[in-house]
């Protein structure tokens, strides 16, 4: 999925989260550096700062759990992708 945003979208920000994942962020830097992206995708490894983030998003696309339902919830993101 972040690949198509990288390759396919030039006017939008994106905040990838890899969590505790070490591997999915070095993954998600290499893609960043390949597609010369490093001005509009900030990969950000564990983070408190998830309610904040989703407060000021209008699109969450995350692999589903209940908690990160009720949190984009919480946030009134209408556009909600699992």
């Amino acid at each position: 999925m972040l690949r198509t945003f990288a390759h396919d979208f030039d006017n939008i920000q994106v905040i990838a989260i890899s969590g505790r994942n070490a591997k999915m962020k070095r993954s998600f830097e290499y893609l960043v550096e390949q597609e010369h992206k490093e001005d509009c995708i900030k990969v950000l490894d564990y983070t408190t700062k998830v309610p904040e983030l989703m407060s000021i998003s209008d699109l969450v696309v995350t692999k589903p759990g209940g908690l990160t339902t009720s949190e984009s919830l919480a946030s009134r993101i209408t556009d909600y992708c699992n």
